[in-house]
């Protein structure tokens, strides 16, 4: 299959159906990594392929899935190496979904290392981005709130945190 004019043509008109496409067997990765958005969400044990589509798809969001604790799905991509610390931090979204993530793992004696590793990350950039700047905390503050019309809630914790 030419996959590149099938791109093209999606590109150019939306197909139906794009998001079954991408998800079927046989579809190369790197069409897979292009359209990660529309791959299902990585379950503890991430997805079919490789932890190029897992660390990918972790962009558009986690912790939706019905049938899987979020911190049951974030402690299976830890412990599997799918993601690491600092996939926590600068890759994956959203943002408060990941702080609420990393909060209760603080006080879990059987939370991976990696996200004792994202805590010490968020730290560093809490002192450096925010530090003693009012402005800077109110700022985050109207974004995790909702308060933000501009802020995109589906964004990373270093995204949350930037000026």
């Amino acid at each position: 299959m030419d996959w590149a004019a099938l791109e093209a043509a999606h590109a150019e008109e939306p197909l139906p159906y794009w998001q079954d496409v991408v998800r079927l067997d046989g579809v190369p990765e790197d069409v897979r990594l292009r359209h990660a958005a529309l791959l299902p969400e990585p379950d503890p044990d991430g997805l079919s392929g490789s932890a190029r589509l897992t660390r990918e798809r972790a962009r558009h969001g986690l912790g939706g899935q019905y049938h899987c604790a979020p911190s049951t799905q974030l402690d299976g991509l830890l412990a599997a190496g799918l993601l690491d610390g600092a996939d926590l931090v600068r890759l994956a979204a959203p943002a408060a979904w990941l702080l609420s993530y990393l909060g209760s793992a603080a006080r879990r004696t059987d939370a991976p290392p990696e996200a004792a590793d994202a805590r010490t990350l968020l730290a560093d950039l809490v002192r450096s981005r925010l530090g003693t700047d009012r402005a800077a905390w109110h700022r985050v503050a109207e974004r995790l709130t909702g308060l933000d019309p501009e802020w995109d809630p589906v964004s990373t914790v270093e995204a949350l945190l930037a000026g």
